[in-house]
């Protein structure tokens, strides 16, 4: 099934947003599988992406990533990730670009359901146009993507929403993206 991008007016509500569960950790042999979640709209501002994970004292090699195709240009494919401390990291295919256009919101917190990590990233319309020229927020109504729980620490861990090709090595290809639909309630 499709996971739902909304289209919103206005600042989002994130509580009314769908929630991807980031749960398939197909090498893990261990019971280390952090929880991680994630939102995402659009709006007049770009699009919003809401990552956070589960994670009492999150190693700096903790990260959390979203990879995304607008089209099905080969150069469309962008990439989202950031750690517990330092800036995200913005790539287009391989090429690292600057960041700077992004707005970065982090968070922690503790819950009922546990201590947390994470971020709002809004990525501006004009930053996904660099991507993919023909970027039209008000036309779109699928693009493909993927979020990902990841680490290379002392805790090392692959998890992604979609099952991803962690054991080829190419888990962040296009073969590791699924349709996400663009949605307006």
């Amino acid at each position: 099934m499709a996971f739902k991008i909304s289209k919103v007016k206005g600042h989002p509500k994130f509580d009314s947003l769908p929630v991807a569960k980031i749960i398939d950790y197909p090498l893990e042999r261990r019971d280390y599988k952090p929880y991680a979640q994630g939102r995402i709209c659009i709006n007049q501002d770009g699009m919003i992406l809401q990552l956070w994970a589960f994670e009492t004292h999150p190693e700096p090699e903790s990260s959390l990533k979203g990879v995304f195709a607008l089209s099905s240009e080969e150069d469309s494919v962008f990439s989202v990730e950031f750690f517990p401390q330092g800036e995200p990291v913005f790539k287009v295919g391989e090429r690292q670009v600057p960041a700077d256009q992004m707005l970065v919101h982090r968070f922690e917190g503790e819950d009922l359901q546990g201590v947390y990590w994470g971020a709002t990233l809004t990525l501006p319309h004009s930053l996904l146009k660099q991507v993919d020229p023909q970027w039209n927020p008000e036309q779109i109504t699928q693009i493909a993507g993927n979020l990902y729980k990841l680490s290379t620490g002392k805790r090392p861990h692959q998890g992604s929403l979609y099952p991803a090709d962690f054991a080829a090595g190419d888990p962040f290809g296009r073969s590791s993206l699924s349709v996400m639909s663009v949605v307006s309630y």
